[in-house]
């Protein structure tokens, strides 16, 4: 298990794990078990990639994540075609049911 990202909270983590797995990258949330405990504060979650060989792909889409995380949001939101559940304009996966959002 190698650390490629210190996330701010669980939530960040499992955007990120989710974008990983969806580029077929094996990964676990170090520290995810401390969610809701005073450690969570002095220890954040970490995610890491299983296999080695994975290490670099995964480190650069973190760092693309992170980039994304701190770009001002602007635009519309719009709602997912399955679920109607409204979105904010920078997601690809609807934050209800998980179903990919069309392209703007």
């Amino acid at each position: 298990m190698i650390p490629v990202y210190r996330a701010k909270n669980l939530t960040e983590a499992q955007m990120l794990v989710e974008h990983l797995e969806r580029q077929g990258i094996d990964t676990f949330v170090r520290n995810a078990d401390l969610q809701g405990t005073e450690l969570l504060a002095i220890v954040p979650p970490e995610v890491c990639v299983l296999e080695p060989k994975d290490f670099e792909q995964a480190r650069a889409i973190s760092l693309e994540f992170d980039a994304l995380l701190r770009e001002e949001v602007v635009g519309e939101d719009r709602p997912c075609p399955r679920c109607k559940a409204e979105n904010p304009p920078n997601f690809e996966t609807c934050w209800s049911c998980r179903s990919e959002l069309p392209a703007l």
